[in-house]
């Protein structure tokens, strides 16, 4: 692992550092711009449809990312650093410190604006960039090799002290690489989605089921307290809002449901058991979640690995729950 600048930039007495972190997420946005030219071509959408989004998304998803975290970390930000600069510390991009949910949602802003300019269906550019979406994300999490973030438990086991499975931090202690695993869950997201066409919008809604049944699980694994809820170091923010994402994903299948014919429908008591299903998942995960943080007694004869893989279970079902919601208009 090489956090160490390979460069620096010095402008007006600002020192900017050009690290192999940074270099490899400029080539992951590359190479996710190609795939999104590609993917473009593939739906017919116009030749500039590409370039308005990544002329749109590379700034408001880097922008949305560092919002993202700074609004996390209002406090630290507002009062600790109140001294340095405050909350105008967050403008400057290159101190480092981002939330992928903020870039999703600058990436889901550009394709709005790249929709209304281009006078195209936004669905069809959201399914655009649905992959491309994933990709950028596997990058970005290999790429946090370099900077030292993304670890998990200690790894005890001799056979498992070894890269990909676990890296050694500076103090000789090797841990879960977790943001391996996160990488290849994106990659795995991106060829799900490459697989076949879809009607429009099922790209993106599938996307966001994916990538939020897998963030539930695997934010958890992390060991850095990066993100978590106010006056709590255990449940992260991005967990939540990914259960807030495949709420809102089920709302609108719901809405959907109740609109179409009923022919299209699904049975209602399918509806009411993927509810019912998510509800309980949810609750099984948060009690996980207080339990590794022995807080709830009679789950402590679960080590944490076990919580991490009942956890897993509970996400791939919560996302099940929210597939069939979600597409249960096409099923006859």
């Amino acid at each position: 692992m090489n956090a160490e600048p390979l460069y620096e930039l010095t402008i007006n007495e600002t020192s900017l550092a050009v690290t192999p972190y940074a270099l490899c997420v400029v080539a992951a946005l590359a190479l996710g711009l190609i795939m999104l030219a590609w993917r473009c071509g593939r739906a017919g959408l116009r030749e500039d449809t590409a370039g308005a989004i990544g002329l749109l998304g590379i700034p408001l998803g880097l922008i949305g990312a560092r919002v993202f975290y700074v609004a996390c970390n209002f406090n630290f930000f507002h009062y600790l650093l109140e001294d340095e600069g405050g909350l105008l510390l967050g403008f400057r991009l290159w101190m480092g410190g981002f939330g992928l949910w903020g870039a999703v949602a600058g990436g889901v802003l550009a394709a709005l604006l790249a929709a209304k300019i281009t006078k195209q269906p936004v669905s069809s550019l959201l399914d655009a960039l649905a992959a491309p979406a994933a990709l950028i994300i596997a990058l970005c999490r290999f790429a946090e090799y370099f900077c030292g973030q993304g670890y998990g438990l200690n790894v005890n086991i001799d056979f498992f002290q070894r890269f990909p499975f676990a890296v050694i931090n500076k103090d000789g202690i090797w841990h879960w690489a977790v943001f391996v695993l996160e990488g290849l869950a994106a990659l795995a997201m991106m060829a799900v989605l490459l697989r076949k066409e879809r009607p429009a919008g099922n790209s993106a809604r599938l996307f966001l089921i994916l990538y939020s049944a897998c963030q539930i699980v695997l934010e958890s694994m992390r060991g850095d307290a990066y993100l978590t809820l106010h006056n709590n170091n255990f449940v992260r923010i991005s967990q939540v809002i990914s259960l807030l994402v495949l709420i809102g994903l089920m709302i609108g299948g719901t809405l959907r449901w109740a609109w179409y014919p009923y022919e299209r429908r699904v049975r209602i008591w399918v509806l009411i058991l993927c509810w019912t299903g998510l509800i309980i998942l949810a609750g099984a995960v948060v009690a996980l979640e207080f339990s590794m943080d022995n807080k709830i007694s009679w789950l402590r004869f679960l080590s944490k690995e076990g919580a991490h893989l009942v956890m897993a279970v509970c996400a791939a079902g919560m996302g099940t729950a929210a597939y069939w919601t979600v597409f249960s208009t096409e099923r006859n």
